[in-house]
């Protein structure tokens, strides 16, 4: 009755694991998880997948230092945010234009319900019609 049920540590983190791939978002692991297969050879499975690649990590990082280097630093690839000034990286300019209008929306709409309201009380001011 209670054989599913996880045992130690491990096993809890083990089912955690499998639910959340299973349940909640991780849409291409989804069909490893779906067969009727143990844990263990799922994970096998990602294992694989994950480890499918041209060249070892290693290989990868000596490749990219090499790249760098035949290139001349490659400033093809360096990122534009490099020689922003700070205030437009952190679109500064961006939120202080949305504030100017927001705030001058605000106060317009003040300026016309104060306009609306003042010419109300005048027209009512001391004269009581019975």
């Amino acid at each position: 009755m209670y054989q599913d049920l996880p045992i130690t540590v491990f096993d809890t983190a083990v089912h955690w694991v499998e639910y959340v791939i299973c349940h909640i978002g991780v849409p291409y692991l989804r069909p490893v998880c779906v067969s009727r297969c143990s844990y263990s050879e799922n994970a096998k499975r990602v294992s694989a997948l994950f480890r499918d690649r041209p060249m070892t990590a290693i290989e990868t990082a000596v490749y990219w230092v090499e790249y760098v280097i035949r290139h001349r630093g490659a400033p093809h690839m360096r990122s534009a945010a490099a020689d922003m000034p700070l205030y437009q990286y952190l679109l500064l300019d961006v939120i202080g234009m949305l504030v100017l209008v927001a705030a001058s929306c605000v106060y317009i709409a003040y300026c016309v319900v104060k306009a609306l309201t003042v010419a109300n009380t005048d027209g009512h001011h001391g004269k009581h019609v019975h």
